[in-house]
């Protein structure tokens, strides 16, 4: 934390936002050494850790050294800040204009759309296990994988292996997610741990049904998304997902979802509430 002490005293600043999660609590504490005003701690995730003495030091922490506490949703709030409501949830902002855009789009009622950090959170060799038992019901059946991690490698190995790859598309990482969520009509989410997932988000106000693990908070949820347990197994996953196709179902998410995303009403909400301007 030299860089920011540093950072700190080469002039006066009246507002610290810190997004680091766990981490924002050396942030805050530099900043009110500093005597900066407002002190804002923003969490994002929810963490893994299993030190919970760990975890429970770094809430206490984080709430003596900030002025205000955010979360992007209810579960993280909780896991960082504790459960009794120490926190303001403000969801980040996004698009929404573009995003709606996407759900008046042709899209082919055989595509499903992965997106995400290959890693093993977001739980990539159970998602190509998914995409071999549906082929198998379906071979029209095409998926498109937006993003990379450091579990890709294995996981286009495994696709190769089972002989999919002519049913996968693998994109790796993009910053035009948009042009993939107006192709598609499902987006397939089997997580073991979420936040609020913004592509469940965005995937919602595009258009998409969402195929998502209990992980998921149900905050998260604006109607069109089907949960599904996680621990089950992928054969069951496939043939759900292969009954809701068939359904021919048109999915429309509740009107609230884009008050409660739209990035020009987040912006004024944090100018307002948050930074006081």
């Amino acid at each position: 934390m030299n860089e920011l002490e540093v950072l700190l005293r080469q002039k006066k600043y009246d507002i610290v936002h810190s997004n680091l999660d766990g981490y924002n609590h050396y942030v805050m504490r530099m900043s009110k050494k500093m005597k900066v005003p407002i002190r804002i701690s923003h969490t994002h995730s929810v963490g893994s850790c299993r030190n919970l003495f760990k975890v429970k030091v770094q809430q206490i922490l984080m709430r003596l050294w900030a002025t205000d506490c955010i979360a992007c949703s209810l579960k993280s709030g909780s896991y960082w800040y504790g459960g009794e409501r120490s926190y303001n949830v403000i969801h980040c902002g996004l698009d929404t204009d573009s995003l709606t855009k996407c759900a008046n789009q042709h899209k082919s009622k055989n595509e499903i759309l992965i997106v995400g950090r290959m890693c093993k959170e977001k739980n990539p060799l159970f998602i190509v296990e998914i995409m071999k038992e549906l082929i198998k019901l379906d071979f029209a059946v095409h998926f498109t994988w937006c993003g990379d991690g450091e579990l890709f490698e294995l996981v286009n190995k495994v696709i190769n292996e089972y002989g999919l790859e002519s049913n996968v598309k693998m994109v790796g990482y993009t910053n035009d997610v948009t042009n993939y969520y107006s192709k598609a009509s499902y987006l397939l989410m089997p997580s073991l741990t979420e936040g609020l997932s913004l592509s469940v988000i965005e995937a919602q106000i595009a258009g998409l049904c969402v195929f998502g693990s209990e992980a998921i908070p149900e905050e998260a949820n604006y109607g069109c998304i089907r949960f599904l347990n996680v621990h089950q197994n992928a054969n069951i996953w496939a043939h759900f997902i292969y009954d809701e196709i068939n359904q021919n179902i048109h999915y429309e998410p509740n009107k609230n979802i884009i008050a409660d995303f739209d990035m020009k009403i987040i912006a004024n909400k944090i100018l307002k509430e948050i930074y006081k301007c």
